[in-house]
Formats: C-alpha cells, structure tokens, sequence
C-alpha cells in the first residue's frame, strides 16, 4: 500500500468509524432506554453482566473515570434499582456493585439490541465477508489490547 494510500484509508476510517459508533449509540439509547439512562449506565450495565460482582475500583478503572465519578454514576443506578452496594465482609472498605432485577431486564435488552444490530448492520455482507470482517476485527483489537497503557 502507498504511502498516499495508507492516508486515504486511515481518513476515511477515522471520519466513518466515529459516525458508526455516533449512529449506533443514538439507536441504542433510544431503543434502550428511551433516554431514561446514560450511556454510561449502560456501560456499568455491561461490564456487570460480564463479569459478576465488581469492586468501585474495578468499575472505575473499566470505565476510565475517578472514583468520584464512578460512585456518582453507581448512586443513581441504585437510586434506579439497577445495582446493589455493598460492604465486603473481610475488608469494610470495599464497596461492591452488583445487578439487581431491573438491571439483569437492561442487561438482556442490550444484549438483544446488539445481536439484532448486528445482524442489521452487517446484512450487506457474504457469509464471505462477514468472516473476513471478524478476523479483521479480531486482529485489531489484538492489537489494540496489546497496546493498552
């Protein structure tokens, strides 16, 4: 690829990839939550349901944000009877977050709004290209897990 080519391409994708996710998350929201929750409530929605029980620290850092932040975002999830806090047994001093019902309901629709996404978006592709675009995609976010700081 040509030098003159590489910088076409990293253009393009740098103006689509940003209206992709921009497009994507409009959808979601609405579809979601009808604009009841931030994205951010959905986010901790996420990694929850992927992980289990998680520290505030462990949220914090998942989500890149301060502590502070981070515990004002849990407030109002519990405040919305998404999540449960609570002290753990052996060390008073950590606070851990898990789902409750109505966040297990929101944890369901955005699995289901992903895979309906999903299959939206990408139902202009072969069978051919839909794999070669998960390899691709695979190789980068090796990569980019890699390179992580």
């Amino acid at each position: 690829m040509r030098s003159s080519d590489k910088t076409m391409f990293h253009e393009e994708v740098a103006r689509l990839m940003p209206q992709l996710l921009r497009a994507v998350t409009v959808r979601g929201e609405n579809i979601l939550t009808g604009g009841d929750l931030a994205l951010s409530h959905i986010v901790v929605v996420d990694i929850l349901s992927e992980k289990g029980e998680c520290t505030m620290g462990e949220i914090a850092a998942a989500l890149n944000f301060t502590m502070s932040a981070a515990t004002a975002i849990v407030d109002k999830m519990v405040q919305k009877r998404l999540v449960k806090r609570e002290r753990d047994i052996k060390d008073r001093r950590v606070v851990k977050v898990s789902l409750v019902s109505g966040g297990i309901k929101v944890a369901k629709k955005v699995h289901a709004f992903r895979r309906d996404i999903t299959k939206d978006l990408f139902s202009c592709l072969s069978s051919r290209e839909r794999d070669e675009y998960l390899r691709i995609l695979r190789k980068v976010y090796a990569n980019i897990s890699r390179n992580k700081k």
